[in-house]
């Protein structure tokens, strides 16, 4: 009898450990249905040509509809730090030019898009010639609005350009 105590009070912890686990976990799901990758190519040869995109998963069990897709230029974060520093009086209405460069990429042909549960959508946009259209920013971010109005922001994904001059990262 003893030993059966002994062992409830033993397994309380990870019993209650796992739990608050999951809990975070569903929370997070909740908040954040969809898992937004961004991805960068550059081809050579003939068809040369380089193409920003993105790879949408629904996470969740239910269907999501993706209203906006874009794909924004951004700096690091020391950059956006300093810039803070350098003009501590600015106007919130400002902090999206601290954060993003002016070129930003419509992804999205089809508005609006319907993602079953779990389903994988690669969206991509071939970048042209153009020197209005072209993507010199050191990062690519993805930014996702959903048709219940929420925002995702993907992870910044660094694009260095080698021998590209219009590639290279400008950041430090």
């Amino acid at each position: 009898m003893e030993y059966l105590e002994a062992a409830g009070k033993i397994l309380a912890l990870p019993g209650a450990l796992a739990t608050i686990v999951g809990i975070v976990w569903q929370f997070r799901r909740w908040q954040r249905p969809l898992d937004v990758e961004p991805n960068f190519s550059v081809r050579f040869g003939e068809d040369a040509h380089e193409t920003i995109g993105t790879t949408i998963t629904n996470r969740s069990k239910v269907p999501v509809y993706v209203v906006e897709c874009y794909a924004k230029q951004a700096y690091s974060r020391p950059y956006v730090w300093r810039r803070h520093l350098e003009h501590p009086l600015a106007r919130p209405t400002f902090y999206q030019v601290f954060r993003y460069r002016a070129v930003v990429f419509d992804l999205m042909k089809d508005k609006p898009l319907k993602l079953e549960a779990y389903q994988p959508v690669t969206l991509s946009h071939r970048v042209g010639s153009n020197m209005l259209s072209r993507f010199d920013g050191p990062l690519l971010q993805v930014e996702v609005t959903l048709s219940t109005g929420k925002r995702m922001l993907s992870k910044k994904l660094r694009i260095r350009g080698g021998d590209m001059p219009h590639l290279r990262d400008r950041s430090r």
